[in-house]
């Protein structure tokens, strides 16, 4: 256990204890909060944010493992972390997107 809490440290830069410390915590805290976020955007919307992992999280995960057609295991690995990141980046692009098209050209711009 010590093991993969201070390998999860070295990959966040953390302080290498070996401990589930204070930062550490936080750490993980702040990384369920945003996968809750990225799945509620993507495909989840009825998902709560909060810092818990729970039967909710697996089920939200496992959805969009099978809509990305990737291995559904419930668990929210580096890559499956990344793809909610790439979707959720090309939802902003797409609203931004259609933002610039509804934008008119200003007449005081010649």
């Amino acid at each position: 256990m010590k093991l993969a809490i201070r390998t999860f440290q070295a990959h966040y830069g953390l302080p290498l204890t070996g401990e589930a410390d204070q930062l550490t915590q936080e750490k993980a805290r702040q990384l369920v909060r945003n996968l809750h976020h990225g799945l509620k955007q993507t495909v989840s919307p009825d998902l709560s944010i909060s810092e818990f992992y729970g039967p909710r999280t697996v089920s939200a995960v496992e959805k969009f493992q099978a809509q990305r057609k990737l291995p559904v295991t419930g668990v929210a690995t580096a890559s499956v972390r990344s793809a909610i990141e790439e979707d959720l980046k090309q939802q902003l692009r797409q609203a931004l997107g259609r933002a610039d098209n509804r934008r008119t050209p200003c007449p005081c711009a010649n």
